[in-house]
């Protein structure tokens, strides 16, 4: 399953976050000790939409809500700034009907 692509792309900037996947830990002489935690580290993208048609909305919605259920179903997403395709749950689902038939809406993405 793919990210609707009749959906335009999001608003710029979009945030990129890192996950932290190390481990520190502070002795009692002053020296810190750290590891990698996992062996992976996930990027989550914030994405926003401002005055998104109602027609788009309702893809949007239909497509996280009803077919990949927020988090339960991971789907691909292509990066409109690099075009690279990445596995992806979406965790944050928000909208907010600004005017008659026009949405802002903000998701979060995190990569699989």
């Amino acid at each position: 399953m793919n990210f609707p692509t009749s959906i335009p792309n999001p608003e710029y900037p979009f945030k990129v976050e890192h996950e932290d996947n190390s481990i520190t830990s502070k002795f009692e002489d002053g020296t810190v000790q750290s590891r990698r935690k996992f062996t992976k580290s996930r990027k989550t993208w914030t994405l926003k939409w401002n005055n998104l048609k109602q027609n788009y909305y309702t893809i949007l919605e239909n497509f996280i809500v009803n077919q990949v259920h927020h988090q339960a179903v991971i789907f691909g997403w292509t990066n409109p700034a690099n075009n690279t395709t990445y596995q992806v749950r979406c965790i944050k689902f928000d909208s907010e009907l600004v005017f008659v038939d026009y949405w802002n809406v903000e998701i979060q993405l995190q990569e699989a």
